[in-house]
């Protein structure tokens, strides 16, 4: 029923701000800038690691037409986002060092799954650096596989 109301013309035609919620963060910001952009750009993944779930969460209140697909290592927050909208979610084996790590695991991940082919664009969110605890996603990032 709710994906039945959503392709509504009427649902489509709301205005983005009616569809905002909450307060206004960074982590709110980088999840609705991620939105935006793979909807802008025509890019289809839009790739979140998160320790929480949390910013898959948020990153799925915008429903962008790109797949959302989390990557975490917490077992609970795995599958919490099991309910969350459109969001797929990978578990990692333990947390990522730094940032580069973070997007070399998400594109061979991606790539070797047959999810995505090198050279494709993805949107990729993350607090920085992504293995310390902070309030959210801190960073967006435009890559290409």
């Amino acid at each position: 029923m709710i994906e039945e109301v959503e392709r509504s013309a009427r649902y489509q035609a709301l205005p983005e701000a009616t569809l905002d919620r909450g307060e206004s963060t960074f982590a709110t910001a980088v999840a609705k800038a991620c939105a935006a952009a793979a909807g802008q750009l025509g890019i289809g993944t839009i790739c979140v690691y998160t320790r929480t779930g949390e910013t898959a969460r948020q990153v799925a209140e915008y429903r962008p037409q790109a797949r959302i697909v989390a990557f975490t290592a917490s077992l609970e927050a795995h599958r919490r986002m099991a309910l969350y909208w459109g969001v797929t979610s990978r578990r990692v084996a333990k947390p990522f060092e730094s940032t580069d790590e973070m997007i070399a695991n998400v594109a061979q991940t991606l790539v070797g799954a047959g999810e995505a082919m090198r050279g494709e664009a993805v949107v990729i969110a993350s607090a920085v650096p992504p293995n310390r605890p902070t309030f959210g996603a801190s960073m967006m990032q435009i890559h290409r596989l």
